[in-house]
């Protein structure tokens, strides 16, 4: 009987052994799911850096789109400028032209003078010959 105790004893061990390496598998499988998750975990942290690249990237972008349309709205101005400019200078060749014109008919009045004055020294110089007789 001590013989069969003996074995029985040992395939107690035995069974505590495989019960031990039943625990140390499934704790084996669950460090694999850990080791998984952990994985993931780091694709999640690289994914979050990366969204926070792209979302300063994207407000980099908004201030490019509004300097782009400040820059237009000057270039918009620029060439109101030009045009304004432009109009100026049409103005002052017709403001010299009208001057030109008062001075031309300043001229002509003062033609038409003179040539009232003619016609009248022309009738006194024809009326003198005709005292004299």
């Amino acid at each position: 009987m001590s013989v069969i105790r003996k074995q029985n004893a040992a395939m107690s061990v035995i069974r505590k052994q495989n019960a031990a390496m039943s625990v140390i598998r499934k704790q084996n499988a669950a460090m694999s799911v850990i080791r998984k998750q952990n994985a993931a975990m780091s694709v999640i942290r690289k994914q979050h850096t990366a969204l926070s690249v792209i979302r300063k990237q994207n407000a980099a972008l908004s201030v490019i789109r509004k300097q782009h349309a400040a820059l237009s709205a000057i270039s918009k101005q620029h060439a109101a400028m030009s045009d304004i400019r432009k109009q100026n200078s049409a103005i002052s060749v017709i403001c010299k032209q009208h001057a030109a014109l008062s001075v031309f008919k300043k001229q002509n009045a003062s033609m038409s003078v003179i040539k009232k004055q003619n016609t009248a020294m022309s009738v006194i110089e024809n009326s003198i010959p005709l005292c004299r007789l």
